[in-house]
């Protein structure tokens, strides 16, 4: 089996079909290659973007429109545009945890921005250190660990944009508060980066991972 085939089945999300895509001109299409789900407003395009077929599209030119830097500065310069946004719809920008989850007993690592969170927090233990928040995460993931250096693009390190809302008396006003801003980084984020933003949505978390702007330190 070939490790695209292999990620495919390790990897595969159930079918995810939000109208705010939809709506904004997108459509969900298999992976010839991969077999996996995604969002794209190319009618034409048949792969995911990450198979053996996929160039680095970013290479000698901008990821994003309007970021013409590279490396570290381009990475920087992301990571404050996604807190600062946050920042100006009510959220209170904390400090990244440490990759070493310390005040975990049941992982060795910081996977995930949530992790920080967890158990004290998300048990309703302790007060969050803000609600609602946005946090720059660095994280490291081992789970994959055997397919770093085949595919040529998973690595074990990468940095998760989040926002958290923690809610103890009502869901519903977590979850409008999530429709909210999905629907303002819809109409306000270049398309390439929503993209992105899709991508971590599909995947179950509530942030965004900067996988593709660690590609461009190797």
């Amino acid at each position: 089996m070939g490790v695209h085939k292999w990620l495919g089945e390790f990897m595969g999300l159930p079918p995810i079909d939000l109208a705010v895509f939809r709506d904004n001109g997108y459509v969900r299409k298999q992976c010839r290659v991969t077999d996996l789900w995604f969002w794209t407003t190319d009618s034409n395009r048949d792969t995911c973007g990450d198979t053996s077929e996929d160039e680095y599209t970013f290479i000698g030119k901008p990821l994003i429109l309007g970021y013409d830097m590279r490396g570290k500065e381009l990475k920087d310069a992301m990571r404050e545009a996604f807190l600062t946004f946050f920042e100006n719809v009510d959220h209170t920008r904390i400090e990244p945890y440490p990759v070493l989850a310390r005040w975990r007993d049941d992982i060795h690592l910081t996977i995930a921005s949530i992790a920080d969170f967890q158990p004290h927090v998300t048990s309703g233990m302790v007060e969050p250190p803000a609600n609602p928040l946005t946090i720059s995460q660095p994280c490291i993931r081992l789970t994959d660990v055997d397919a770093v250096g085949r595919s040529g693009r998973h690595l074990t390190t990468f940095e998760m944009m989040a926002h958290h809302v923690f809610n103890r008396s009502s869901e519903v006003r977590c979850i409008i508060g999530w429709k909210s801003v999905l629907h303002t980084v819809m109409r306000c984020l270049p398309r390439p980066l929503v993209l992105i933003l899709m991508r971590l949505i599909m995947l179950k978390t509530l942030g965004v991972a900067v996988v593709m702007l660690v590609q461009l330190l190797r």
